[in-house]
């Protein structure tokens, strides 16, 4: 499994992690790789704030990697695993997941944001949302701020759970996800004329 994007709430990475180690935490079967380093935050509060949401529990099986450089080394990564979970909870467009994809790696997707744009029922799990959450964390989202208001999507971690379950029987079937690799033929053209599309 692969969990990728900065550790903050928008991004659900601390709640995905959460509910992927009360399931699979230790388990020989699976392993985590984590890419949630976030550049606003200082090692010390990052490494807090992963002993708190793991109960200062440590999982042989989850593994933290440092900041890539390099769409080479990113890449590496994506080939390097099996299932992405793409739980993010407010996304623009959400690259990690889409390369992953488009590399032919299988998905836990949630079925909400831009991710309705290119991920299906073929090429994703899809995570069906259970609401919205406000987006105050008092750390990027301030309550009376000009700006960064509103509401989050949610999920429910027991249906996310659920959601691996099948993406580990996509896995066990077939370790390529050819629908995924299909997002390859989406070009920067392409891109373009859907936002001019869209402007005028």
């Amino acid at each position: 499994f692969y969990l990728a994007g900065k550790l903050e709430s928008r991004k659900a990475t601390l709640k995905t992690l959460r509910a992927w180690v009360k399931k699979y935490g230790n388990n020989h079967k699976y392993h985590l790789h984590c890419s949630i380093t976030n550049p606003f935050l200082k090692p010390t509060q990052m490494n807090a704030m992963i002993g708190q949401a793991l109960e200062g529990v440590k999982y042989w099986n989850v593994n933290f990697l440092p900041f890539v450089k390099t769409n080479a080394e990113l890449n590496e990564i994506h080939n390097s695993v099996d299932i992405h979970l793409g739980t993010s909870l407010s996304e623009g467009f959400n690259l990690p997941l889409f390369n992953s994809l488009a590399l032919g790696k299988h998905a836990v997707a949630l079925n909400a944001h831009v991710h309705k744009d290119y991920c299906n029922d073929e090429n994703s799990v899809l995570l069906s949302p259970n609401g919205k959450i406000s987006c105050i964390d008092n750390m990027f989202f301030h309550a009376n701020s000009p700006f960064n208001q509103g509401e989050f999507y949610n999920f429910d971690d027991d249906e996310m759970i659920d959601a691996c379950e099948l993406a580990i029987k996509r896995v066990e079937k077939n370790r390529v996800n050819e629908a995924g690799k299909k997002l390859a033929e989406w070009t920067y053209k392409e891109t373009v004329d859907k936002i001019l599309d869209e402007i005028n």
